[in-house]
């Protein structure tokens, strides 16, 4: 389902680099959902209101966030 999914916007958005999952940090099924769908996992990451476990599913490799300095 996932992979359909992100075909389509894809396709929809040629500009779109990337589809970024912000799952609450606790929601195992989710974040296993995630994984099982191809998505990198960018760490926990604490937001004003709650702390979640971020992923990304990119176009290409290329199209992965880097770490900032």
């Amino acid at each position: 389902m996932l992979p359909h999914f992100v075909a389509s916007v894809l396709n929809a958005e040629p500009q779109c680099r990337r589809i970024i999952f912000s799952p609450d940090y606790r929601s195992r099924g989710t974040r296993r959902f995630c994984e099982n769908g191809g998505c990198t996992f960018l760490g926990e990451h604490d937001l004003p209101d709650r702390r979640v476990a971020l992923y990304v599913l990119p176009r290409t490799l290329d199209d992965v966030p880097g770490l900032r300095s």
